[in-house]
């Protein structure tokens, strides 16, 4: 049965035109943005990242235009794949071995383009925290935290907002029904939920007194020590995922040498015009 996201998925992307489109599109930029702040990263963090990421970009541009011929080849086969295959028929098998041909032809082309992406992701992971590397692999990742993060994030808001800023028995029963709720899937005794809802409600307690300044500045902040520290971190370095380094890369050879998908992550966000572009705005915003 296909899920709600699911069936939205297939609307869209079946529906030319449709403004869910846009929607889709501005939801999927958002999320990069929201995970780009949840990096908290520093200014000189930024500067480098922007100085690795151009000179990285120059040098794969400078690849690509060398492996221009192999790519050529390797668009073309790819269509005449995919032409054969929306026919079916015997051609298909012709092409695709063609596509075989063509890929062993352009092996020395195109792993050059792809060390590109292999030096970026060292000298990021230079720049970048352990932390902040771990965060970047979960990107784009379903974060069950989500709504709960939301929920606290809106009451906090709405408490300072209020000028009332009072942790009263409303908040601290909130707080205990949601631990409470979680407290079979964590295997937390009664005890162990009573510490729990006491730490949250602390942080809650400090994001809400916090000066203005320094609520602006560590905003994310006090949402990541609640879901990231505690039970809560516990029960969240225990789900299933991939973590860094699990698949390590595979030596050189043909069609070998590509990095782990927390290596590619890596690469995929702080290559990407937009994030440089946000990173960009940030630096001249402090200027």
């Amino acid at each position: 049965m296909l899920t709600l996201v699911t069936a939205l998925a297939l609307f869209v992307q079946t529906t030319d035109g449709d403004p869910l489109r846009e929607v889709e599109k501005l939801r999927r930029e958002v999320e990069m943005l929201r995970g780009l702040n949840d990096l908290q990263l520093t200014r000189e963090q930024m500067q480098r990242i922007v100085q690795v990421s151009e000179e990285i970009r120059a040098e794969r541009a400078k690849a690509v235009r060398e492996a221009g011929e192999s790519i050529t080849a390797m668009k073309d086969a790819l269509r005449e794949l995919r032409d054969a295959l929306r026919t079916g028929g015997k051609g298909a098998r012709e092409a695709e071995k063609s596509v075989r041909e063509v890929e062993r032809a352009a092996g020395d082309s195109m792993r050059a383009v792809m060390q590109s992406s292999r030096e970026a992701t060292g000298k990021l992971k230079e720049i970048l925290t352990e932390k902040q590397r771990e965060k970047v692999a979960r990107l784009g990742r379903p974060d069950p935290n989500r709504g709960l993060r939301n929920m606290f994030a809106g009451i906090i808001e709405r408490v300072r907002d209020e000028n009332d800023r009072e942790v009263d028995e409303r908040l601290v029963e909130m707080v205990f029904r949601q631990v409470e709720r979680l407290s079979d899937r964590m295997e937390l005794s009664e005890d162990a939920v009573e510490e729990e809802v006491d730490r949250i409600v602390g942080i809650v307690d400090e994001a809400i007194n916090a000066e203005d300044d320094d609520y602006e500045k560590n905003h994310d902040a006090y949402l990541d020590r609640i879901f990231g520290e505690g039970k809560l971190g516990e029960a969240a370095k225990k789900r299933p995922g991939r973590p860094e380094g699990r698949r390590p890369a595979r030596e050189e050879g043909p069609g070998q040498g590509r990095p782990n998908p927390a290596d590619r992550r890596l690469a995929e966000i702080f290559l990407n015009p937009d994030v440089i572009k946000a990173l960009k705005e940030r630096l001249a915003k402090e200027d």
